[in-house]
């Protein structure tokens, strides 16, 4: 049985100074990541609108009755009933702020703890921050990101870095509850990281089994039984909560069914995300040269600091299988979605779409920036020691300095594409917004709002239940395909509307009849005989039920 590790940097984590030095540097972090954050994607970011509508609704029923996307099922029912009670008595806005406060604050403690393990160096999380940032703007693989706006798979992270981090240092029982929290939160993220550390485990055993005289020396030590058993058990405990609001969502209606949203999900929506075929070539290439680099740094890391301890050698071979079983994970993720388009031409469409809908990607593609991150921060501060060894100029370390501060402020001014969530010019953002305020401000709460030409925030500003958005895309099968059917109405009527080159009251008194739409929120769409409600610069709102045919093309 393996002693704990008493190694000088654990024992330091518990006398007072180690204490402020560790407040200081997740403090430093999480500053970091909260200016990052606020100055980088405005509020509201690409999601929040999603999430805090989502919340509200399931605390307040009452709040925006009858729209479709907030009565279906509740995937993140944890991040909901934890943030959705601030909702009740504070504005969207304020609930943002503190939100991503708190999120970005049990990441940064996350970050800290991963990277301190990790890197053998506490200071290691702080330098390492700004210079994943700076790898996060340049892009990504499928559209995974980790700092910016609040949503769920932000707490998870962070609670699944922190839980990691513990594990790596064979406290079992805590990173149990941290893994089962992270779960809880969101819990697709959860148990991928469960299943890369799994991976990792049965690597490793695997490799002690087929060689034990001459890998055991590299190999992690054991972890005790009677510490991974106590993990086990709080973690399916408290990741509970998350994996039954989960279970829901495959709430299954026939199999037919089922594929169809299964399609809507993979192939069209969320193809982005879910679907291997239609991510860049830019994107292959920038994370493969990532993983690439980070291999590479491995080795000189390696070169430059032979003499770090085994147990710090065995918590960074843990850590790289961690990483490699992610990027594995991902790869399979590859060839699963490998293959013609559309999906149906795919051999065993049905199997694999179904596959590709749990997001096989996301672990892989943000544990290689953070990996790289690490690494990248591990050699300049083993050049920096080497230099202070050998008494080298204090040109030395104003070069690594520069290096490290370049990264840093590229990641805060290269240009990124969430500083703009709504995709508006400002002033048509602006316009938009004083439409949303006249619907909240002079429309009965239940009265139905259809956003023709840009669906975003509607809810947010508008607090009025919409008719259909293909932002606002549930996950349970009875909802895609009701949601499905929206579009389609909604396309269908479209066409038939301006088959005459305009939009005349009857069609307008149609598509009430059709839909219950009362007001449609219109940008470009038309020209509609009717005289608008309210007329912006850039939007009008069109009652259903015209009182005047005055407007003109």
């Amino acid at each position: 049985m393996t002693a704990p590790d008493s190694s000088p940097s654990l024992r330091r984590d518990a006398s007072g100074p180690a204490r402020w030095g560790t407040c200081a540097a997740v403090a430093g972090i999480w500053l970091i990541f909260s200016a990052w954050s606020f100055c980088r994607v405005p509020i509201p970011g690409v999601n929040e609108p999603h999430y805090l509508a989502k919340a509200r609704h399931w605390w307040n029923p009452a709040w925006c009755p009858g729209d479709p996307f907030l009565d279906s099922s509740n995937p993140h029912l944890v991040f909901y009933a934890l943030f959705g009670w601030l909702t009740t008595w504070l504005d969207f806005h304020t609930v943002a702020i503190i939100s991503r406060l708190i999120g970005l604050l049990v990441l940064s403690i996350g970050w800290h703890r991963l990277a301190g393990t990790v890197t053998g160096r506490s200071i290691a999380g702080l330098l390492a921050a700004p210079v994943f940032l700076f790898l996060q703007t340049l892009g990504n693989f499928s559209g995974e990101w980790l700092v910016g706006g609040i949503e769920s798979k932000v707490l998870a992270y962070g609670f699944l870095f922190w839980a990691l981090g513990l594990a790596l240092q064979q406290s079992g029982l805590k990173a149990g509850l941290l893994a089962g929290l992270a779960v809880s939160f969101h819990p697709l993220v959860g148990i991928w990281g469960l299943i890369a550390f799994s991976l990792a485990l049965i690597r490793e055993w695997e490799s002690r089994r087929r060689s034990p005289a001459v890998d055991g020396n590299l190999l992690p030590v054991r972890t005790p039984v009677r510490q991974i058993v106590p993990g086990i058990l709080a973690c399916l405990l408290v990741s509970l909560p998350g994996v039954i609001s989960a279970v829901a969502t495959l709430k299954s209606l026939a199999p037919k069914l089922d594929l169809i949203a299964t399609q809507l999900q993979v192939g069209d929506r969320l193809a982005h995300h879910l679907d291997p075929m239609r991510f860049p070539k830019s994107a292959y290439v920038y994370w493969g040269g990532m993983i690439l680099v980070w291999r590479l740094l491995l080795l000189l890391r390696s070169l430059l600091s032979p003499e770090a301890s085994r147990v710090q050698q065995q918590r960074q071979l843990r850590w790289q299988l961690f990483v490699g079983a992610a990027i594995v994970i991902a790869l399979v993720g590859v060839a699963v979605g490998y293959g013609p388009r559309p999906l149906s031409q795919m051999p065993g469409m049905a199997w694999r779409s179904w596959l590709l809908k749990f997001y096989p990607f996301r672990l892989g593609d943000l544990l290689v920036p953070v990996a790289l991150s690490f690494t990248t921060v591990s050699v300049l501060l083993a050049l920096w020691h080497i230099g202070t060894v050998q008494n080298r100029s204090l040109v030395h370390h104003a070069r690594l300095a520069a290096l490290w501060l370049i990264m840093a402020l590229a990641g805060f001014s290269i240009p990124f594409p969430d500083e703009n969530p709504s995709r508006l010019s400002p002033a048509e953002q602006a316009d938009w917004i004083a439409a949303c305020h006249w619907l909240r401000d002079h429309t009965p709460p239940e009265a139905l709002v259809y956003a023709c030409d840009s669906g975003w925030a509607v809810k947010w500003f508008a607090e009025r239940p919409e008719y259909v958005n293909f932002k606002d895309m549930p996950q349970d099968t009875p909802a895609l395909i009701d949601w499905n059917r929206r579009l389609w109405t909604i396309a269908d009527w479209r066409i038939a509307a301006m088959s005459d080159n305009a939009v005349q009251p009857k069609e307008l008194v149609e598509l009430r009849k059709k839909t219950g739409i009362d007001y449609l929120l219109v940008g470009r769409f038309g020209p509609i005989q009717a005289r608008p409600v309210y007329q912006g610069t850039h939007f009008r709102i069109i009652r259903t039920i015209p009182a005047a045919t005055a407007e003109s093309p």
